[in-house]
């Protein structure tokens, strides 16, 4: 039996990286959801045009504040800061007992379901701990995990993040630039994320790690797109990953940017974790599967650079 149609979606989280374009998404989709948004402070909210309609709800994230606002909502959509995505679980059981019917975890970056993941990038683990209990509970609450590599239009507004120093017309290439890896614009974010909780995709998404991007890339491929727009040669030094993950491996303890320095460097291919547009048995992109548009490397960076 088809499942029932998802109509009304909360976003956890009005603000931050992500969270608008995700309910600008929802807010746009042909599908009508009808969508909600939390925050500490609706005068930090900034929707994006086309999202007016969206409800927003004031909370301190106590389980009595969540509870109440719960009540009704279909999917729950998790796009939280490392500060309140550790508290999912107990969201999980608020969920569960007022009637959610599918929640999709703070993923959004490498695969945590990659057997390697623990090894490389512990950090990580607890998301994949948040995905267990969710398949822990799979009968009373579905999920849909969206696994989406870097950041990719994101990553040029912090100058020196995944090697790229736009504004000075600098770039760290590690180990040749020769590595595919996965980059998403936050844009195609929110897409995916519409389109798996859309009726004709909810039957295939359901309790499903979903693989989308916007690119698979190599640095090389960026930086002789990068120096056609700008009509610049960038100044280029190189490194490994190798390099970059042993000498924050010894800070990440004491230092959080540190834990940052390794998911960089399994972005870059250290410990085969996140090129997974190549995978094989079925794990591929869910891009065609989602209607998701091709998006376009050279129209992409000049959008970016139009920032600057």
């Amino acid at each position: 039996m088809a499942t029932p149609p998802i109509k009304t979606v909360l976003v956890l989280g009005a603000t931050g990286n992500t969270a608008p374009t995700i309910i600008h998404a929802l807010a746009t989709h042909p599908s009508n959801f009808t969508v909600h948004a939390t925050t500490r402070s609706k005068s930090k909210v900034a929707l994006l045009p086309g999202s007016e309609e969206v409800t927003i709800h004031e909370t301190d994230y106590s389980p009595a504040s969540l509870s109440s606002i719960f009540n009704g909502i279909d999917a729950i959509v998790s796009p939280l800061p490392a500060t309140l995505a550790s508290r999912q679980r107990e969201f999980i059981d608020l969920a569960i007992a007022a009637g959610v019917r599918r929640f999709l975890p703070s993923e959004f970056g490498v695969d945590s379901a990659h057997p390697n993941i623990k090894n490389v990038l512990p950090i990580v683990s607890k998301k994949t701990e948040i995905v267990d209990y969710l398949k822990q509970n799979e009968d009373k609450i579905s999920w849909s995990a969206i696994i989406v590599g870097s950041y990719f239009d994101w990553t040029f507004s912090r100058p020196g993040w995944m090697g790229w120093d736009v504004p000075n017309g600098k770039a760290v290439i590690f180990d040749g630039g020769e590595t595919e890896f996965e980059a998403t614009n936050v844009v195609q974010i929110g897409r995916a994320i519409a389109a798996a909780l859309a009726p004709g995709n909810i039957d295939k998404t359901n309790n499903q790690y979903v693989y989308i991007n916007s690119f698979t890339l190599t640095q090389n491929k960026v930086l002789a797109m990068l120096e056609k727009v700008t009509g610049q040669k960038f100044e280029v030094s190189t490194s490994t990953v190798g390099e970059l993950y042993a000498e924050n491996s010894k800070k990440v303890a004491e230092d959080p940017a540190a834990g940052m320095m390794l998911v960089q460097a399994a972005l870059y291919g250290h410990g085969g974790v996140s090129n997974f547009s190549r995978y094989e048995g079925g794990k591929g992109l869910w891009n065609e599967r989602l209607g998701l548009p091709k998006e376009d490397l050279e129209e992409t960076l000049r959008g970016i650079l139009g920032r600057f």
